[in-house]
């Protein structure tokens, strides 16, 4: 598979991350705090667009160049390998807020 065939499979997976983080955002705040399978969901969605853009980082640097790419991934390892402090009201806005704009970057490029 050449990096073009990369590229496209990383970014369709991509997408589909931001549809399903959607898709648990949607169920709302409370939901959030409430329900823990909801919760780990997000994170792990998170942990899934934030590898997904490592890759693309890696195939397409002048793509993927803006800072925010970048701490998306890094957001990444924090959630993987500090589970321990993770502030559970910033998982909710970079979920809400960042992750969407991140998803109209993609559109966007």
């Amino acid at each position: 598979m050449n990096a073009g065939d990369r590229i496209a499979r990383f970014a369709g997976d991509l997408r589909r991350f931001f549809r399903e983080m959607s898709e648990f955002v949607d169920r709302g705040k409370c939901a959030y705090d409430d329900d823990l399978a909801v919760r780990r969901a997000v994170e792990r969605t998170a942990e899934n667009i934030g590898e997904a853009i490592k890759r693309l980082r890696a195939l397409d640097a002048d793509r993927f160049a803006d800072p925010a790419w970048q701490h998306a991934a890094r957001f990444r390892d924090f959630i993987a390998h500090h589970y321990e402090e993770i502030d559970h009201d910033i998982v909710w806005r970079i979920a809400t807020v960042r992750m969407p704009a991140l998803e109209a970057m993609l559109d966007d490029s």
